[in-house]
């Protein structure tokens, strides 16, 4: 007669239940990687708890400099000294704290709130990034 098997329920399902396990493999499985737009998902949420914290730039005219261990006052306001902080002259090139005379006009970029490698300093910190001098004075008188 005919040599062909009649069609059994019983494969079918199984068919059916190894697609349906390997499509919700696939969706579970794609969110746990990182990602070029949203970064590692350890990243997403330093973000998300601590806040990313803001860059600033702004001019002042210096009226007091000093520095205490790894703070830098100017002017009365403190900021962070880290080893990345660059201190430029007006055409680009590195100089020393002691080298910004007074009524000097500075150009003062810092970042505010807490990120994930700079926690220890705390949310209300102001880590500088860079000074400036955008405009010597006429009398230098450097700064001690």
């Amino acid at each position: 007669m005919n040599d062909q098997r009649p069609f059994v329920w019983k494969d079918a399902g199984r068919g059916l239940l190894a697609g349906v396990l390997l499509l919700a493999f696939a969706f579970c499985c794609g969110a746990v990687g990182a990602s070029e737009r949203y970064g590692m998902p350890s990243e997403q949420q330093s973000r998300h708890y601590t806040g990313a914290g803001s860059t600033v730039d702004t001019v002042v005219l210096v009226s007091s400099l000093r520095m205490q261990e790894d703070r830098l006052f100017v002017n009365g306001e403190p900021f962070v000294l880290k080893s990345q902080t660059r201190i430029e002259d007006e055409r680009g090139g590195k100089i020393r704290i002691e080298d910004i005379p007074y009524g000097a006009q500075i150009e003062v970029r810092y970042c505010t709130g807490s990120t994930l490698e700079d926690s220890g300093d705390g949310p209300d910190a102001r880590i500088l990034k860079r000074i400036r001098i955008v405009q010597l004075p006429e009398k230098k008188k450097p700064v001690r």
